[in-house]
């Protein structure tokens, strides 16, 4: 099993070498920086089988980043916790960049626009260089973007930007990595706040509607088909159809 664990690594490693070789100067969905020689093996299994299911043609330079992305952010320390993120990925987006959806919620971790901006927007120096080290293009232009704020009592709060900010927003967002970047620092911040399922929780609902809500975030819907995800992952790496 060892031996086979290795073989699969290094196969990955070599595919994605050969993809970003080959053609990922004219795919902006191939991210180019340096693979961490202490990934996890049974997370690149995991991430290809599970991603794979819902996008067969997903490069394989992409399930590395995702990793490594989960990594920097200390959403891989747990495997359990792991392996609902990568189910959270195929829920929402199939594991697809160039999914959008009826409400705009745009690429890899189906982010709002508008959630966008407010995020990037209250970066702190710190969040933004780490951004940057993990090669997300820059935020600066969101710290001084001009927009309104909205109140009501049903939607709560929310952001009305400008034209060019929102064009802004969501060329940011069309990057791959820089999405996947969003994704991450977004469930690492709920989730030391709040744990894990209530990130999910707000990541679904936003902060608004989440704070609000007074059920089990267990029993919240889009929970519960993460969770189901995740199930059905399990139980195939433990062999049970």
């Amino acid at each position: 099993m060892a031996k086979t664990a290795v073989l699969v690594k290094i196969a990955l490693l070599i595919g994605a070498f050969m993809v970003i070789s080959n053609v990922g100067h004219s795919d902006t969905r191939l991210n180019e920086t340096p693979i961490p020689d202490d990934i996890s093996t049974k997370n690149i299994e995991l991430a290809q089988h599970a991603f794979r299911m819902y996008n067969p043609s997903i490069f394989d330079s992409t399930i590395l980043n995702f990793i490594r992305i989960s990594k920097a952010y200390g959403l891989s320390r747990d495997q359990d916790v792991f392996r609902k993120c990568v189910s959270q990925i195929c829920l929402e987006s199939r594991a697809k960049q160039s999914a959008i959806s009826s409400g705009n919620a745009m690429g890899m971790g189906q982010i709002v626009p508008t959630t966008a901006f407010d995020v990037l927007h209250k970066l702190t120096a710190d969040d933004r260089a780490k951004m940057a080290s993990l090669g997300a293009t820059s935020t600066i232009w969101a710290l001084h973007g001009k927009y309104i704020v909205v109140e009501d009592s049903v939607q709560g709060r929310r952001l009305v930007l400008s034209s060019a900010l929102r064009t802004k927003t969501i060329s940011w967002l069309k990057n791959e990595n820089n999405n996947l970047v969003l994704w991450a620092h977004i469930m690492s911040r709920r989730s030391a706040k709040k744990g894990f399922d209530k990130a999910l929780l707000y990541y679904k609902m936003g902060e608004g509607a989440a704070s609000k809500y007074t059920g089990s975030p267990r029993e919240h819907p889009y929970i519960k088909k993460i969770y189901l995800i995740s199930k059905k992952l399990s139980e195939k790496k433990k062999g049970v159809n």
